[in-house]
């Protein structure tokens, strides 16, 4: 198993940050994320708490938010 260092924590809780900001400038719900993304809610959910790891759907997320 990989630990995460300090370093991924930041990234990790700046890519959660900006999710919820890009979600309320475009009035979409993580739901309606999680719909136009093709992944369950608890994906999403799980991107947002930076207690969870990083994973490849977090960095593929931006795409859905046409970022």
């Amino acid at each position: 198993m990989i630990l995460a260092t300090d370093e991924d924590t930041k990234v990790k809780d700046a890519v959660a940050l900006r999710f919820k900001e890009l979600c309320e400038e475009r009035n979409i719900s993580p739901n309606a994320l999680a719909v136009r993304s093709g992944v369950t809610p608890s994906t999403v959910y799980s991107m947002l708490d930076s207690s969870q790891p990083v994973s490849y759907t977090h960095l593929t997320l931006p795409t859905k938010l046409e970022v």
